[in-house]
């Protein structure tokens, strides 16, 4: 097969180890391939023999940055919720609505209470992490937006359905 020059990596004027751009991908993944499972165990080894003195570092960087902790959370929770918010459609199920700030998830059979007092952490991130590691479910969970949702809970149903 021939090849043109652009399908070889060039370093300092020269064709990079001689093959061309597919071959040096294909090349890499199987390395990596290979190594990944080896690298993540000595990963894991390394976190377990360092665990105590790690943990201790990240307590002690979060109480020294707390503006950088804060942001950080901040960001990290609302590209969460922006997975879960696109995982359920991005809109709410009765109205329409799609601005992200407006949408809430709903328990479809009101069932929320009995979920908080089993486990009270699982509201706000925890539950958009959970939802995203379930896969969305849809049996038990909507979108909904905060108007629809208000509505839902304290009279029953939406106005939008009548």
């Amino acid at each position: 097969i021939e090849k043109q020059e652009d399908d070889f990596y060039i370093h300092h004027g020269k064709t990079h180890r001689g093959e061309c751009k597919t071959c040096s991908k294909r090349r890499i993944s199987l390395w990596a391939r290979e190594r990944y499972p080896r690298i993540k165990d000595d990963l894991k080894r390394k976190y377990e023999a360092n665990k105590e003195a790690k943990i201790t570092y990240v307590r002690e960087w979060a109480r020294n940055n707390p503006d950088l902790r804060r942001r950080y959370n901040v960001s990290w929770r609302w590209k969460v919720r922006m997975e879960v918010i696109d995982g359920y459609g991005g809109k709410c199920v009765c109205c329409g609505e799609s601005r992200p700030e407006f949408l809430q998830i709903d328990h479809i059979y009101d069932d929320g209470y009995k979920i908080r007092k089993g486990n009270a952490r699982m509201v706000g991130a925890a539950l958009y992490r959970r939802l995203r590691d379930e896969g969305f479910p849809r049996d038990r969970y909507q979108l909904l937006c905060a108007n629809c949702n208000f509505a839902k809970g304290h009279f029953g149903g939406c106005p939008h359905n009548d």
